[in-house]
């Protein structure tokens, strides 16, 4: 008997998501910036509606939201690859991007529960057993939301503030070059050079933030109403359509120092430290949309890119 083409997909999936992921890690640009890695993937997988549910539609997020065809994978790890690829794929402008944002009510639930962030995941989109390693299945909720709410938000910007993850695999290919040249070995008896060119982050400049949020009083029932406290601690809060604050938001952030990793930092990088001003686009009434800023760059244990920012209100 011969398998179905589903069948298929799903038995060769870790071996063709591996190979996805690989795909963008080794990819480079030419002399025009395009990346015949990332042509690929996105003929593979905007193209094709199979290898999406295949592939990208296998994180916990399908357990309760998407079609009949997606369904998650069987154990953690696949279901974290499935995410990342949903995530380097990117909230496209194209149907297959479209598609995802029907799983909205869903994702919106899992970031704003609260029992989501804890110490052991320092509050943040990491794993919850102290690795610090990515917990990609919380960023493809993320992801998901803010990809919603950009749909929603400042519209008359769009067109000078398009969202980086419009096509398929935008903005994920590494500019290598630039790394490698930005962070050079120490120069003995050589004058310091300026921060900008310790910096591999390439941090200095002028940022194009979304931020969405629940009402103080939304947040606090939807975690600590009778019924959220009764419920079940292994079990997903139900999807939530509570509708949200949205702010586009301007960070223009200079880089203050740069020093070595420390003991416990993963080494192949430094540790860049900004600080700078942070200011709402279209809501400059609003006082808690516009503060002062400051934050560090730096490396996980995983060579992903972690940013921590500070906002500071008067003073």
């Amino acid at each position: 008997m011969m398998q179905a083409p589903d069948d298929l997909q799903r038995d060769e999936f870790e071996f063709v998501t591996k190979t996805a992921l690989s795909f963008v890690a080794t990819a480079s640009t030419d002399k025009l910036g395009v990346s015949y890695n990332q042509q690929v993937l996105a003929n593979l997988f905007e193209s094709i509606t199979q290898n999406r549910d295949a592939f990208m539609s296998r994180s916990s997020l399908f357990a309760r939201a998407g079609t009949i065809n997606q369904k998650p994978a069987k154990d953690e790890e696949g279901r974290q690859l499935s995410a990342k690829l949903q995530c380097l794929f990117g909230i496209t402008s194209t149907t297959g991007g479209r598609r995802s944002l029907q799983t909205h009510p869903y994702a919106r639930s899992v970031v704003y529960d609260l029992r989501n962030y804890t110490d052991e995941n320092e509050w943040g989109p990491y794993r919850d057993d102290g690795s610090m390693r990515v917990d990609w299945e919380m960023l493809e909720s993320i992801m998901i939301v803010l990809g919603y709410s950009s749909n929603l938000c400042c519209r008359r910007f769009l067109s000078r503030f398009r969202p980086p993850w419009t096509n398929p695999f935008e903005g994920v290919i590494p500019d290598r070059a630039k790394v490698q040249l930005a962070y050079p070995t120490s120069l003995p008896n050589e004058p310091d050079i300026p921060l900008s060119l310790k910096d591999p982050f390439n941090v200095t400049g002028v940022w194009s933030r979304i931020v969405c949020f629940l009402d103080y009083n939304d947040l606090y029932h939807f975690n600590f109403s009778e019924e959220a406290i009764r419920w079940p601690s292994d079990k997903p809060r139900d999807p939530t359509v509570t509708e949200e604050a949205i702010r586009h938001i301007m960070m223009d952030i200079r880089v203050t120092s740069v020093e070595p990793p420390g003991r416990f930092d993963h080494g192949k990088l430094p540790i860049v430290h900004f600080a700078g001003k942070s200011r709402s686009v279209e809501a400059s009434w609003d006082p808690n949309a516009n503060s002062g800023i400051r934050g560090s760059v730096r490396l996980t244990v995983e060579d992903e890119v972690r940013w921590q920012t500070i906002s500071v209100f008067h003073g």
